[in-house]
């Protein structure tokens, strides 16, 4: 390789070559790499991922409702886990129909759909149980088509990152997201106990639909 240029006054510069213009190029082109990838990330990756965290963490909270619920309402070991499963299962269906769906009407429309679609089964739930008694079969019912349209919202954020960053930010940006995963884990745990001590268990799944309403409402700012 050689790298020729002039010096003032319109003589020629020695041609650089060899170890010194390939040292030359990969600094230059190290700059303008590092540049990029140190760029702000846009608004809507900071709102998909605070949709994403309220969102999981509604999942979150309606699990471990039913774990605290367990007890008080008679359930034996084994009643329970069948029950957990029994919510966890239409997942799998709702994951291949929901991919699909996805890619047929696009992420953000199937996003905010199954976050109200959930919104409307929690506040049938908590009707239901408003007593403080979960009647088994409303449990099954909508807490099992609930979490069937869970992993719409995991495949729509998947899918909308990259049409939101240059591929320069996409670590970044699904770095997000994986922070996203793990807080709902912690923010559904910690606020399920006081909520339910403080106004019972019926009462408390008005706090998952409320987060999932604000997460529709993000879900529909992003471009």
């Amino acid at each position: 390789a050689r790298v020729r240029g002039r010096l003032p006054g319109g003589s020629v510069r020695p041609p650089v070559t060899g170890r010194g213009a390939r040292l030359g190029g990969r600094v230059r082109s190290g700059g303008r790499a590092r540049s990029g990838g140190r760029a702000r990330l846009p608004w809507a990756v900071y709102a998909l991922a605070a949709g994403v965290v309220l969102d999981l963490s509604a999942d979150t909270f309606v699990v471990f409702t039913v774990l605290w619920i367990a007890g008080p309402q008679g359930w034996t070991g084994a009643k329970t886990a069948l029950i957990v499963v029994a919510l966890r299962l239409p997942a799998l269906a709702g994951g291949w129909l929901g991919g699909r769906g996805v890619d047929r009407f696009g992420p953000k429309p199937m996003m905010i759909g199954q976050a109200l679609l959930r919104v409307g089964c929690l506040a049938a739930l908590a009707a239901g149980a408003w007593s403080g008694r979960f009647p088994l079969v409303l449990v099954l019912v909508l807490g099992g088509l609930s979490g069937a349209m869970l992993p719409i919202g995991y495949a729509g954020a998947r899918t909308l990152v990259p049409r939101l960053l240059p591929a320069s930010q996409l670590a970044r940006g699904n770095a997000w997201l994986a922070v996203g995963d793990q807080a709902s884990l912690i923010a559904g745990a910690v606020l399920v106990g006081p909520l339910v001590a403080t106004v019972g268990a019926g009462r408390a799944l008005l706090a998952p639909a409320a987060m999932l309403v604000v997460a529709a409402g993000l879900y529909g700012l992003l471009p």
